[in-house]
């Protein structure tokens, strides 16, 4: 016979934009002895958007109101407990919001139906490193430390202006929806730069307290940044930046025209040693040729 639970088990929702520290700022909670999580990374839609309605034929849920009001938090809560035992304090999940859209759909979901959930925001204020990451990312098949790169590791890119604004735009209307949970609901911010980025775990062990958890050393977390410092392979990322901080003064739309106009275009460079070598081979077979 299974004992009754305790104490209520706290919900919380990790979200932010890819590549703000929503994988890492995972693994140290998921890692926690009285922590329950989902393992891999939810989708807004269907779950949010959905929820039962995910399983049906119709797509509909033909629940009563107080079902309706009900039946999210329910989905929520299977699968957030599927490793919960009777030490389990808090169970949660990861999202990372790729569209306004869909952060306006979750935002709206939770301010209806799921009022009780702490949420713990990730901002990445260097907006131009978090696209590069993602490029890299894309480029090189390591998106972290603990997967192998298939790719060239002495990846360099120089992004075009165009595709940063829009880029940039996207993520800074994705965190102002974000930011409207703030209204209804606890909000628990991590800062990419001023958290994660030192190492030091300091902010992990700040955040169990604020979630009510043990103080236990973080031993399970031997994830490292694989990226180097994003000036050394974004190109133009002096002048990504003062474009920026033109972006955050409302400057969108002069920047996208001056830009467009140019039509610049996303190119990427290799300096590693398979390039090098191919090149002379290419070179030997013209002189061979001729």
């Amino acid at each position: 016979m299974i004992e009754p639970r305790k104490q209520k088990i706290l919900r919380y929702i990790l979200v932010g934009p890819a590549r703000s520290g929503t994988t890492v700022t995972h693994l140290a909670l998921k890692g926690h002895p009285n922590v329950s999580a989902v393992r891999d990374e939810v989708r807004i839609d269907p779950l949010f958007t959905q929820g039962m309605g995910a399983f049906t034929t119709s797509g509909k849920t033909y629940l009563s109101e107080q079902e309706q009001e009900n039946h999210i938090s329910a989905i929520f809560d299977a699968i957030t407990t599927l490793e919960a035992d009777q030490n389990t304090i808090a169970s949660g999940l990861k999202i990372a919001v790729s569209s306004p859209k869909l952060a306006s759909q979750l935002v709206e979901c939770l301010q209806t139906y799921m009022k009780d959930i702490t949420i713990i925001l990730t901002v990445r204020e260097d907006i131009v490193a978090q696209y590069g990451s993602g490029l890299r990312s894309r480029a090189t098949g390591q998106s972290h430390s603990w997967r192998k790169a298939k790719g060239n590791g002495d990846f360099t890119v120089n992004i075009a202006e165009d595709k940063f604004v829009s880029y940039a735009n996207e993520i800074l209307n994705v965190l102002e929806v974000l930011q409207k949970l703030k209204s209804t609901h606890q909000v628990i911010e991590i800062n990419y730069e001023k958290n994660i980025l030192p190492n030091t775990y300091e902010a992990y062990y700040k955040l169990f307290e604020a979630l009510g958890l043990p103080q236990v050393e973080i031993s399970w977390l031997n994830s490292s940044k694989v990226a180097p410092p994003p000036e050394e392979y974004i190109l133009n990322y002096v002048n990504l930046r003062d474009i920026l901080e033109q972006i955050k003064k409302g400057e969108s739309e002069k920047l996208l025209n001056q830009f467009t106009k140019s039509k610049p275009v996303t190119s990427y460079q290799s300096n590693s040693n398979f390039t090098k070598l191919k090149s002379k081979v290419k070179k030997i077979i013209s002189v061979i040729r001729e």
